[in-house]
């Protein structure tokens, strides 16, 4: 079951490599995209358009990539979660054929502070509940903490373009003054238009739609902890509940999680 975790904490850390190489591309087609603005030359526009295309096809590549790799994860999580709560129930050979899938043991996500999972209760649904109920506290903050990072960077950067392109065009008053205020609202349009309304904007809409989905989760968890003996469509719910808000999302930052472990552990040891 050790190897199983590793397995699956590497699938996870090769998902969170893809992102951070999709972001970085993003930003530097939004650099490339407001340079070719000031710029405006036509073999240099020519340049920049077909290298933003290019990087456009290059992205969502790497996020089918990052995709699968995050879908091997959340496979390999389940099956931990189950072989954990539920024992051994003969599914060696499909559990070999998913660990084939993971990528090889990568050490650069975190360790949780003392075991993944907490619960002291006895093999069974009861067990498979507080590790969901668990699973669920970490997930909610988590993602809801990523979802204002994602957001308050939207906010920050039309704030920011906002800014710049009405300084520009107060500016703006001979006619090399109204050409430079021009090609700066070009810039603000374009760099607003990703960001704002592009990938930000929508990875803070996954992140807050999976926090509110882990809570969700966590109260239906928390109403069967008080059950003894939970009844199988009850346990089927929650399972299908979380499941569904985890296979829709991105995977959490590392970072997020590092700056955010003590204080979550402190705070479950409190409330489970």
């Amino acid at each position: 079951m050790i190897d199983l975790e590793h397995e699956m904490r590497a699938a996870f850390a090769q998902a969170k490599w893809w992102w951070r190489r999709i972001l970085v591309l993003y930003v530097a087609a939004i650099i490339l995209a407001g340079a070719s603005q000031m710029l405006l030359t036509g073999k240099c526009i020519a340049a920049v358009s077909f290298t933003t295309m290019a990087v456009a096809l290059v992205t969502i590549a790497m996020r089918w990539r990052a995709a699968n790799c995050y879908s091997t994860g959340e496979c390999l999580r389940r099956a931990l979660l189950q072989l954990d709560a539920l024992g051994d129930d003969g599914r060696s050979a499909e559990l070999a054929q998913l660990r084939a899938k993971a990528p090889p043991r990568n050490d650069s996500e975190p360790l949780p502070l003392g075991s993944y999972f907490t619960s002291s209760a006895p093999i069974g649904w009861q067990r498979a509940v507080q590790h969901i109920h668990e699973s669920a506290f970490y997930t909610q903050r988590l993602a809801h903490s990523t979802g204002m990072l994602c957001a308050w960077t939207v906010v920050a950067v039309v704030a920011l373009t906002a800014l710049a392109v009405v300084a520009g065009l107060n500016g703006a008053m001979s006619a090399e003054s109204v050409e430079s205020a021009r090609r700066l609202a070009n810039v603000g349009c374009t760099v607003v238009g990703v960001v704002a309304g592009g990938t930000f904007a929508d990875l803070a809409h996954g992140y807050f739609s999976l926090a509110r989905g882990a809570e969700r989760s966590f109260e239906l968890a928390g109403a069967l902890r008080k059950d003894p003996r939970p009844k199988f469509r009850n346990v089927v719910e929650l399972v299908s509940t979380y499941d569904a808000a985890l296979a829709a999302a991105c995977p959490l930052p590392t970072f997020i999680y590092k700056m955010r472990r003590n204080r979550l552990d402190a705070l479950w040891k409190s409330v489970r």
